[in-house]
């Protein structure tokens, strides 16, 4: 823009000195021509103003609808980042809750038959272990430390729900 100016600055700075000259010839045909370049200069200053607005106006709607399309953009980043963190969590979330439960189950079954916990009993019918239940413990886990089923304990102690399991209750675990 600064160029256009500057040409239109020196066709105006040309027009003057020449309508300077044509006034000291003192001629009315060299004055009509003066002022009809005059006129084609304003003419032309006009088209290239014009011109200049729409190309303002122009990167206008440019920027807004650049504007438009990163806040689009940003939208769409933030919904797959989103999407794909909650798979990820959730995913580790699974595969912490099963190594949790791994480990569980393996320091229960060296506590339960290591430790003392379990301690062997012969009944007249049956043998098998006396377990007492600790914190966090259930059948399940009990029965996978001893190696029998969850059935079997049930049945032995006469346990109609598993869930209703409370901790320092005594069990018989059948062999």
């Amino acid at each position: 823009m600064k160029t256009t100016y500057i040409i239109l600055f020196a066709v105006l700075i040309s027009t003057q000195l020449s309508a300077r000259t044509a006034l000291k010839g003192n001629s009315k045909d060299q004055l009509a021509l003066i002022e009809q370049r005059l006129k084609i200069v304003e003419q032309q200053m006009d088209v290239l103003i014009r011109s200049k607005n729409d190309i303002y106006m122009q990167l206008d709607n440019l920027n807004a609808e650049l504007y438009n399309q990163n806040q689009n953009i940003q939208k769409a980043l933030t919904a797959a980042n989103s999407t794909d963190v909650d798979k990820k969590i959730a995913i580790a979330k699974g595969e912490i809750i099963d190594e949790i439960s791994t480990k569980v189950s393996k320091i229960i079954a060296a506590n339960s038959k290591t430790s003392g916990t379990g301690t062997y009993k012969s009944t007249g019918q049956q043998t098998g272990y006396e377990h007492v239940v600790q914190p966090g413990e259930t059948i399940s886990h009990i029965a996978e430390a001893y190696k029998v089923s969850t059935s079997a304990i049930m049945q032995a102690n006469n346990i109609k729900d598993a869930r209703s399991l409370q901790v320092g209750t005594k069990l018989f675990i059948p062999e």
